[in-house]
């Protein structure tokens, strides 16, 4: 029996999309409060993105997202099948067991998406060498930590993803005389593109694909259009502003929306969030940080030797893969702010490439000692510590947020009637001190971004001694605000004394 067989590899990939979809699939209520059923939608992306699905068919110019409206429209969608199948209006924000349905169905469309993707990744590595390679990458990336975790949210990384590596698989494919082709990777791309703007670079691999050959430059006039008709109309469809209000589109009026996010994400604004990026060094984060936590290290030495032995190589196949990959990173590697999901739409390239450099690097084991089971062992080596990372990361899952148990511990052991100081923000902690019972003050840390070099900083102290005054209890999440200002102690000094002394115990409360 050979894996070559169709038969036998079809039983394996099957194997593994249920192992994938099982770690996605897994979870995907965490944030829900056992006690109550309540769903704490912790994910202000994911929030973006579930609440400009409401919009969708009222008045689209109230979604306020940075993204396309690709998201919005597949979720609405599902919503509209389930309320005329439940008799739920899920677009009524006061009922909890509405708000749960959507946030549910939007995880299922991102847990659906994800193990897809895996699946494409599949027939990539098999288009690439062999059905190893497929299934190795296949492996590689049902167990990537850093694809699972957003798999759990609705947010537009893993469906971004999915439609770039479906339409990396067609162009893998080109040229041909198939024009179904040709419009099924220009949809692809125009749902990409309508999701982030980023998908716009998925027209270099296209050009790749098709220019590589000498003796096929001559692109034939009908496929050429049908790629780029549809590209542009799925595109127009999914942000219909770029075209019927570019003055809508390009608005800096919300942070929230393109033009504003952009200048975040790129530093030339300021805010909280984005503090912590000043400790950190374009590019090279990427690499010391963020493809571990989200392949783990084995996968990420390998991953990236891949693509300097695929570079090397100089093969149609490895360059139409890097014609996406290098100009994603060299754009979002370069930006100011780096959140771990910038990563997603990299990782199923970096896990066939990934697979392709085991497997060569145990063909060249095999060539010195000439031992049959030298062949396997790169793979071997690299796939269980990749396998236990993932199996380890689902733990999360299996247990219930430290947010809520944080909650219920506050209002446990708080005496009620004690003033307590809460934090606005991405993590936000005042819903955990209820005003019924205590009389709560609100740190808007803010402050200290939105006024630097318009106060002294005496008036700095005093906002906070005006704050801490009464104050038995301070309720924070360190990721929130302390960890951001204690990364820029010269920049805002202020902040970064407050949090300093909170940590330290200086300002004489006590770290429970």
């Amino acid at each position: 029996m050979s894996i070559t067989s169709p038969h036998n590899w079809k039983w394996i990939i099957t194997a593994i999309l249920l192992a994938g979809g099982g770690l996605r699939f897994f979870g995907l209520g965490w944030g829900t409060d056992v006690e109550t059923g309540f769903l704490h939608p912790f994910h202000t992306d994911e929030s973006t993105v579930i609440d400009g699905s409401k919009w969708v068919g009222v008045d689209l110019r109230q979604i306020k997202a940075s993204y396309g409206k690709a998201p919005a429209y597949l979720l609405r969608g599902m919503a509209f099948v389930v309320e005329n199948t439940t008799g739920l209006d899920l677009r009524n924000p006061k009922d909890n067991a509405s708000q749960r349905t959507l946030y549910l169905l939007g995880r299922f469309i991102s847990a659906t998406l994800g193990t897809l993707t895996i699946l494409a990744v599949f027939y990539i590595g098999l288009s690439l060498d062999s059905p190893w390679t497929g299934l190795l990458s296949a492996l590689f990336l049902a167990f990537s930590p850093g694809h699972i975790q957003q798999s759990h949210y609705y947010t537009v990384d893993v469906s971004f993803t999915f439609w770039v590596t479906s339409a990396l698989f067609l162009m893998l494919r080109m040229p041909s005389n198939r024009i179904w082709e040709y419009i099924l990777c220009g949809a692809l791309c125009g749902l990409a593109t309508g999701t982030r703007l980023a998908g716009i670079w998925l027209g270099l691999p296209f050009l790749i694909a098709n220019l590589w050959d000498r003796r096929q430059r001559r692109i034939l006039l009908l496929p050429l259009a049908s790629y780029l008709g549809t590209a542009a109309l799925v595109t127009c469809i999914c942000e219909p502003f770029l075209l019927l209000d570019p003055d809508h589109f390009f608005s800096t009026q919300d942070v929230r929306q393109l033009m504003l996010s952009v200048q975040v994400a790129r530093g030339d604004l300021i805010e909280i969030w984005s503090l912590y990026d000043f400790s950190t060094t374009p590019y090279l984060f990427y690499i010391t940080h963020l493809f571990r936590y989200a392949l783990g290290s084995p996968l990420e030495i390998l991953g990236i030797g891949g693509v300097l032995a695929i570079a090397w190589r100089r093969t149609r196949s490895g360059w139409v893969l890097l014609g996406w990959l290098i100009p994603y990173f060299i754009v979002v590697g370069g930006l100011h702010t780096k959140p771990i999901r910038y990563t997603t739409p990299m990782l199923p390239t970096l896990a066939v490439l990934g697979a392709w450099a085991s497997l060569q690097l145990g063909h060249w084991f095999y060539s010195k000692p000439h031992q049959v089971w030298t062949i396997p062992l790169p793979a071997i080596l690299v796939g269980l510590p990749t396998c236990l990372y993932g199996l380890a990361f689902m733990t999360i899952y299996t247990s219930e947020d430290s947010r809520i148990s944080a909650a219920r511990w506050v209002q446990k052991s708080i005496p009620q009637g004690e003033t307590v100081l809460t934090e606005r923000g991405g993590f936000q902690t005042m819903w955990m001190v209820p005003e019924a019972q205590y009389r709560r003050k609100i740190d808007d840390a803010a402050f200290f971004v939105n006024s630097e070099g318009y106060y002294p900083y005496w008036k700095y102290v005093d906002e906070l001694k005006e704050k801490l005054t009464g104050v038995n209890w301070i309720v924070i999440i360190e990721e929130n605000r302390m960890r951001q200002y204690l990364k820029v102690p010269n920049r805002y000094p202020i902040g970064y004394a407050f949090y300093h002394g909170l940590a330290s115990g200086e300002l004489g409360f006590k770290h429970i």
